[in-house]
C-alpha cells in the first residue's frame, strides 16, 4: 500500500490539503454509443479522442445508428470535487446477461484504476468545444480515478450472428475507494451499478465529461 501511495502523497502534499473534499462520488456506466443524445454525439466523440480513443472514430457520430450500436463505453469512476485531499481508486467488472436463458449475469472482464488524482486537462476545459460542459464546475475541476478500457470505445457483438449486443444486456459493477492523507485511512465508498449510459445532466454530476 505504501509503495503504491508514495507518488500520490507527493502530489497531494505539493498541491496542498487545507480543507476536506466536499463532494466525493461514485458512478458506473454501461453505455451503447447509439443511445447517447443525438445532439451530443459529435462533441463526445471529439472528447473521447482527446482522452485516448482512436482517431478512426472521428466520424462515428455521422455513421448510421446501426453502425454506432456496436460500440460501448463501459467504466466506473470515483470522483471528488474542489480539493485534492483524497487519493482515489476504482475497480469495475463488466457482466453480460446469461444467454442460455437462465437468469443472472456472467462476468466478462475486470479493470482497475491506479490510485490517482486525475483531472480534466486545462486545454480540454478551455476548448470552446468542451467548455460549456464545465460552466457549473466552479474554479476548481473534478478529480477522479477511472476503471475501464483505455481505448474507451469498445466493439461488442453477438457471438451467434455478429449483430450488436442489445442495449441493457451489459452491466458494469464498480467498487470505489479513497485514501485520506490526513488520517492515513483507506476507506470504501461502496458499489455502483449501471446498465445504461448514466449521463445525468451533461456538464454536471455523472456526465460523460467527468474525466
Amino acid at each position: 500500500m505504501k509503495k503504491h501511495l508514495a507518488a500520490a502523497l507527493i502530489t497531494i502534499i505539493g498541491l496542498g490539503t487545507v480543507a476536506p473534499a466536499s463532494a466525493l462520488g461514485k458512478f458506473s456506466r454501461a453505455c451503447r454509443f447509439d443511445t447517447l443524445p443525438s445532439g451530443s454525439k459529435g462533441v463526445l466523440t471529439a472528447f473521447f479522442i482527446h482522452q485516448g480513443a482512436s482517431m478512426d472514430f472521428d466520424d462515428l457520430a455521422a455513421r448510421s445508428n446501426h453502425q454506432q450500436s456496436y460500440y460501448w463505453i463501459n467504466e466506473a469512476l470515483t470522483t471528488d470535487y474542489f480539493n485534492v485531499r483524497y487519493y482515489l481508486f476504482a475497480t469495475m467488472s463488466i457482466y453480460r446477461k446469461n444467454l442460455s436463458g437462465a437468469s443472472g449475469y456472467n462476468r466478462y472482464q475486470t479493470y482497475s484504476s491506479n490510485w490517482s488524482v486525475n483531472q480534466v486537462k486545462k486545454e480540454i476545459r478551455n476548448n470552446p468545444k468542451f467548455s460549456p460542459y464545465y460552466v457549473n464546475r466552479g474554479p476548481t475541476p473534478l478529480y477522479n480515478a477511472r476503471a475501464g478500457d483505455p481505448r474507451i470505445l469498445i466493439y461488442w457483438y453477438m457471438d451467434s450472428d455478429n449483430t450488436p449486443v442489445p442495449d441493457g444486456q451489459l452491466m458494469v459493477v464498480g467498487r470505489h475507494f479513497y485514501y485520506d492523507s490526513q488520517s492515513g485511512a483507506q476507506l470504501d465508498l461502496g458499489e455502483s451499478k449501471a446498465t445504461n449510459c448514466n449521463t445525468g445532466n451533461f456538464g454536471v454530476g455523472t456526465s460523460l465529461f467527468d474525466w
